[in-house]
């Protein structure tokens, strides 16, 4: 091989390494820029969803009471009217959750179970509500005996559930994004290394090839 080809090759091989290692670097970042926007969209969007659910469940369940506490005919109407209104924004809530928020199949288990139980308490509620009309100690007794207070303590445990199980994805989904940016950086430091090394040793090589010519050369012309 001539000296030209391997001055060629001593420059060609360093430049090949360094495209490989940016195709390497790109994939990499491809990787955790994808963990962390699953981090980011869906973990952090869900429980930003249920938080808001929740919120408007302990406001039914608040107005509930008040509807029951108060003797004032306004108030009763703003607790009826807050019932009404938190129950018709809980089924948008619900649904947009499931059009775009659901992580896996037991997150969409824990929704369901969660949304056919706020379907059934919010429905009770109403029906609770519209017997006070004209029954008013009736409908308090169902407010805080029989099956509506378990029905709110399932729906209460669901929710835990759900939050819990949403919580825990986002912990998993932190700790894989932290996982994967710290074995790029080491895959980075290997690939780094490697090429220096390759580099070095052809290098090296191509060095002794050449030196060795030109010294018998300058010999000869000596």
């Amino acid at each position: 091989m001539t000296i030209a080809r391997r001055l060629t090759l001593l420059l060609a091989v360093p430049l090949l390494v360094l495209t490989a290692l940016g195709f390497f670097v790109v994939y990499q970042l491809n990787d955790i820029e994808r963990k962390g926007k699953f981090v980011a969209e869906t973990q952090v969007g869900s429980l930003a969803a249920i938080g808001n659910i929740a919120q408007r469940l302990a406001e039914m369940r608040v107005a509930l009471r008040t509807y029951f506490l108060t003797e004032n005919n306004e108030e009763q109407f703003r607790a009826r009217d807050t019932v009404r209104q938190n129950a018709e924004e809980l089924i948008r809530l619900l649904s947009r959750y499931e059009d775009g928020l659901i992580s896996d199949d037991k997150d969409y288990r824990l929704f369901s179970h969660f949304g056919d139980l706020s379907r059934e308490w919010s429905n009770e509620a109403k029906r609770i509500i519209s017997l006070a009309a004209g029954r008013r100690e009736e409908g308090r007794a169902l407010l805080v005996k029989g099956a509506f207070p378990d029905l709110g303590t399932r729906l209460g445990t669901a929710l835990s559930d759900w939050i819990k199980h949403n919580e825990d994805l986002a912990v998993s989904a932190g700790k894989a994004s932290m996982e994967a940016i710290q074995s790029s950086a080491r895959k980075l430091l290997a690939a780094i290394g490697v090429s220096l090394l390759l580099s070095g040793i052809l290098g090296f090589l191509t060095f002794r090839r050449i030196v060795h010519p030109i010294r018998g050369l300058q010999s000869s012309v000596e």
